[in-house]
């Protein structure tokens, strides 16, 4: 379901990082993406793969978590107000059967369900006067017409949980909502649209103007979405405004609304964080901090690839000390990772030598590195874990470094580990598949064309 002739208008980027926790049947999309020498065969998550995808389906198949429908929104008249979820008639919803068939039919290059993350601006309603339903009807617009799809699911928490007054039956629904809405927020298959302009300072006194950023709510779901999602499927759409208001076509949109990915960290460190945000509720601290580590916990867990690269959107402050050190912490607790993209985070010398022990303890087969700006000192520093990576296969690096002096011995260095020399890649291509680029090295012909 949701696609009105099955089949999405390929796009000029599309990045699909995996997350695999057990082998399964994969759809396979062909797409125009640069890949390192060309290569642009993409495989693309399924939902039963993805962390929490079987909490995710029994909440949207026993309807505790409801599907506001893009459709029903998208034919409601210039004055409409969303009412809470126990308010809103049926015909608002996805019904709860279809909603898991949009979820399992999800995947990176063509989402059916976007989940919000925004600023209540009041505590009675999240959106008084529809300031963030503007935003949210105009990108259901392009994207709806870029896609070809007739129908998409969105969560919207006041739409789609049930809120006060809550009988006893609602407080339920509501409970068992919550188990879900993490993996939501978290999930390689949905979209997660950040609504992070704010009404101006003269508006309405009573409207609650604290910063997207400054909120605790917020924090969370953002924090959340940046642990395993793609770059494509995390947009800020204050960056988009006004293309927005123009009715540009959803890829300009996409492309500029790309969120600055905020840098991973450890539960504990999220806690922290949390002490200096905001939130209507107090109890809410620590709720969604446990929200969080339950998130963690099974990712870090089960996750084999994790996909930082850099693909747009705003700079962001991931070459930081203090940046590095919760992203070092972070990795360190991914036992099983196997594949890492870290490609144009500005990783120079120091950052390599500050990521190394936690690059070493983990797993690693491919360690995607092009596009940043480490010289001669961080490649003899990857040089000198290379005993210690003995499952390392595939290795991309910043292409001007293949023309050092240090180049040289640090492919005599990979050899002497018994890896195979064409598995060094010095390229800043933007990899979207390491597996592929790993599979075109072993073709013989292909690999003849490289020398």
């Amino acid at each position: 379901m949701g696609s009105c002739n099955g089949k999405a208008q390929q796009s000029s980027l599309a990045v699909t990082p995996r997350c695999q926790t057990a082998p399964s049947k994969k759809a396979t999309t062909h797409t125009k993406v640069r890949h390192v020498d060309g290569a642009a065969h993409m495989k693309v998550t399924s939902p039963s793969d993805t962390i929490g995808g079987s909490v995710i389906k029994k909440g949207l198949a026993d309807g505790a978590v409801k599907l506001l429908s893009a459709k029903w929104l998208l034919s409601q008249p210039a004055d409409f107000k969303l009412a809470r979820c126990q308010d809103l008639p049926k015909e608002a919803f996805i019904p709860p059967g279809e909603a898991r068939e949009m979820f399992e039919d999800s995947h990176v290059l063509h989402m059916n369900i976007l989940v919000l993350s925004y600023p209540w601006l009041s505590k009675a309603h999240p959106d008084p006067s529809g300031f963030h339903l503007q935003r949210v009807v105009q990108y259901l617009k392009a994207y709806m017409k870029f896609m070809k799809k007739c129908e998409v699911g969105i969560f919207w928490d006041f739409a789609s949980l049930p809120q006060h007054p809550r009988s006893e039956e609602d407080n339920q629904i509501f409970q068992q909502g919550l188990q879900s809405i993490n993996f939501l927020y978290g999930s390689q298959v949905t979209g997660v649209i950040q609504l992070k302009t704010m009404p101006s300072d003269d508006a309405d006194s009573s409207l609650n103007l604290i910063p997207y950023d400054e909120r605790g709510w917020c924090t969370v779901e953002a924090k959340v979405a940046g642990v395993m999602k793609n770059s494509v499927s995390l947009l800020d759409l204050s960056q988009a405004d006004h293309l927005l208001k123009t009715g540009a076509d959803w890829l300009k949109i996409r492309d500029a609304a790309m969120s600055s990915r905020p840098v991973p960290m450890l539960p504990l460190a999220l806690a922290e964080l949390l002490e200096s945000k905001k939130f209507t509720a107090k109890a809410d601290k620590t709720m969604v901090a446990n929200l969080y580590a339950d998130y963690f916990e099974q990712a870090s867990a089960s996750c084999e690839t994790l996909f930082y690269s850099r693909c747009g959107g705003a700079p962001d402050a991931w070459g930081t000390a203090s940046a590095l050190e919760d992203l070092a912490n972070f990795l360190s607790e991914f036992k099983l990772l196997k594949r890492l993209y870290l490609q144009y985070r500005g990783l120079d010398d120091e950052a390599i030598a500050m990521l190394a022990p936690a690059l070493s303890s983990t797993p690693l087969q491919h360690l995607i590195l092009g596009g940043n700006v480490f010289g001669a000192k961080g490649l003899l520093k990857l040089q000198d874990l290379l005993p210690k990576m003995s499952s390392l296969r595939l290795l991309q690096l910043p292409e001007g470094l293949q023309h050092t002096k240090e180049a040289q011995p640090f492919e005599k260095t990979w050899v002497r580990f018994g890896k195979q020399r064409n598995k060094i890649v010095w390229s800043d291509a933007l990899v979207a598949e390491s597996e592929v680029l790993e599979e075109n090295l072993d073709r013989p012909a292909w690999a003849s064309s490289r020398r």
